[in-house]
């Protein structure tokens, strides 16, 4: 990926009743801020920019999630994004969702047990403050490695 050191890039994806803000902070840094309701139509925008922004690297990425002002989702966006987790998962080793309620978290956990859902590295957490922290410091990794990655070139 050729983007110079703290460029932050963007991407929105507005459906008809909510939108996704995707951003890549850092180079294997991939945040997800969704607001309102989620559709199918969401799919085949986070496929086409993961596939631009990491498809030709066998760099690990990192994955936030920011849920918190989410309101819902229609059956197309379920199955699709866990379809394409699944294709992704051994391209992620931290992923990181913030959700709004502890109930929320909780039913996440007993489906991923209950279904066998892949990506063990995966964490679902409700304090905004724990998830920004984390963040920075997946951003401030990220850099560090294309940092010493680019002396060694």
């Amino acid at each position: 990926m050729t983007q110079g050191h703290g460029e932050k890039r963007e991407f929105l994806h507005r459906g008809d009743r909510g939108e996704l803000r995707l951003s890549v902070p850092a180079p294997t840094v991939f945040v997800f801020e969704y607001r309102g309701y989620s559709d199918a139509s969401f799919i085949p925008f986070i496929e086409d920019v993961w596939d631009r922004t990491f498809g030709s690297t066998n760099d690990l990425v990192q994955i936030f999630a920011d849920t918190q002002h989410q309101t819902g989702y229609a059956h197309g966006f379920r199955t699709g994004l866990m379809a394409w987790s699944k294709r992704m998962v051994s391209r992620t080793d931290e992923y990181c969702l913030l959700v709004k309620s502890r109930w929320i978290a909780m039913g996440i956990a007993i489906v991923r047990s209950t279904v066998g859902l892949p990506a063990a590295h995966a964490e679902v957490m409700t304090n905004p403050e724990i998830f920004r922290s984390r963040l920075e410091a997946a951003v401030r990794r990220s850099w560090s490695k294309a940092s010493m990655t680019s002396a060694r070139v």
